[in-house]
């Protein structure tokens, strides 16, 4: 099984409480109920500001929808967060 990955050119923007991600979370978020195992992280590169999201394998569903491609695990570091699991 795969990871799914997709980013944002500007995760700054996104990160807001009105930016994309938050709509992103809360969408995700009534997705997982029905999913136990569906996960999402977040992941800012400090260098260009961009965010990419992250979503388990078992969020195959939701990542097919949003056109997330498969991609590695996230990396356990600071600049990683779970959002939503």
């Amino acid at each position: 099984m795969s990871w799914y990955a997709k980013r944002f050119a500007d995760g700054r923007i996104a990160l807001r409480p009105n930016g994309g991600i938050k709509e992103f979370t809360d969408v995700f978020q009534a997705f997982a109920k029905t999913k136990p195992g569906a996960a999402l992280f977040c992941r800012v590169d400090e260098d260009d500001g961009s965010a990419t999201v992250y979503l388990s394998p078992d969020a195959a569903e939701f990542a097919a929808m949003i056109r997330a491609c498969a991609s590695d695990p996230p990396a356990p570091d600071d600049h990683t967060m779970l959002l939503v699991g």
